[in-house]
């Protein structure tokens, strides 16, 4: 909870955006080298976007990806209403006291 609080108010650094750039880069082509997981990439691009864009096309668009994208996105979807919890077991009312405080964005 912490961490999507500071995302939510600090916002994101430019060098952490980088590096989430470059590791997603990376992944990206390590995933295509195998050949069935390729043809399972492609498939799955093809029935949902009804083409299969080229691995410089993904990377064009992840470099367009801005600090202020973020930032929207964070403000859009780091909110209390969309945040979900479960757990096993009973629980009782002291602990959903501690819980109630410790599950806030």
């Amino acid at each position: 909870m912490h961490e999507l609080r500071s995302i939510k108010e600090n916002f994101v650094q430019k060098e952490e955006l980088n590096r989430a750039k470059e590791y997603l880069r990376g992944q990206l082509l390590l995933a295509l080298e195998d050949t069935a997981s390729r043809m399972v990439w492609l498939g799955d691009k093809v029935m949902v976007e009804k083409k299969a864009p080229s691995v410089k096309e993904i990377f064009k668009n992840v470099d367009k990806v801005t600090l202020d994208d973020i930032k929207e996105a964070a403000n859009i979807t780091l909110t209390e209403r969309n945040l979900n919890f479960s757990t096993i077991g009973p629980i009782n009312n002291n602990k959903k006291k501690i819980l109630k405080k410790v599950l806030v964005i």
